[in-house]
């Protein structure tokens, strides 16, 4: 599995998570890491994950 630009401003993406309510941003978010996640654990054999200028803040380790 490829996943590639996932940069900071493009994953998650801004327009997704700009919203003034902040259920709707936080909801959001976690959308978008939903969606990292799923595609990352469907990795089988190798994951590749490529970024350029700043990572998304969403490949950090808590």
């Amino acid at each position: 599995v490829f996943l590639a630009g996932i940069n900071d401003g493009v994953v998650p993406e801004v327009k997704a998570i700009s919203s003034d309510d902040p259920v709707e941003q936080r909801d959001a978010l976690f959308n978008e890491r939903a969606l990292l996640h799923v595609a990352a654990t469907r990795a089988v054999k190798g994951l590749f994950v490529s970024s350029y200028g700043v990572p998304s803040t969403l490949l950090t380790v808590h």
